[in-house]
Formats: structure tokens, C-alpha cells, sequence
């Protein structure tokens, strides 16, 4: 499996991902260069971020969900 479809079906399942879970679980180590690449796939992602303990921010990555009507 590729990282993209590694980190694809862990969104899927998990609903969101950090670079630290993307490396302490996968070994993924560019996780914002395959959220790039799912980017540009046309896979809608959603980016929120907040202070980490040891860094002054940390990105947390979503599938993008439709409001419905």
C-alpha cells in the first residue's frame, strides 16, 4: 500500500491524523506532502491546528465533510 492510500483509508477509518501519529504508527515522516498529493487528487481536506506541547503548532488533518441541506 502507498502512503497516500495508507493515510487516505486512516482518515476514512479514523477520522483525522497528525505528523505524530503519521510517523509513530506508519513511518510517514512528509505527512503534509501526501495530504498535498491527496490535495491535488481532488480529495477535500480540512486542516485545523493548535499549540503542541513541544511545538508552537501542530497541524491535525480531516476528510472534508458536505454540510447537508
Amino acid at each position: 500500500m502507498t502512503q497516500i492510500q495508507t493515510i487516505l483509508e486512516h482518515l476514512q477509518t479514523q477520522g483525522k491524523i497528525t505528523s505524530a501519529t503519521a510517523i509513530g504508527v506508519y513511518g510517514i515522516t512528509r505527512l503534509a506532502a501526501v495530504i498535498d498529493k491527496l490535495t491535488k487528487q481532488g480529495v477535500k481536506i480540512d486542516r485545523r491546528y493548535f499549540k503542541g506541547v513541544r511545538a508552537p503548532r501542530v497541524a491535525e488533518y480531516s476528510l472534508h465533510k458536505e454540510a447537508s441541506a
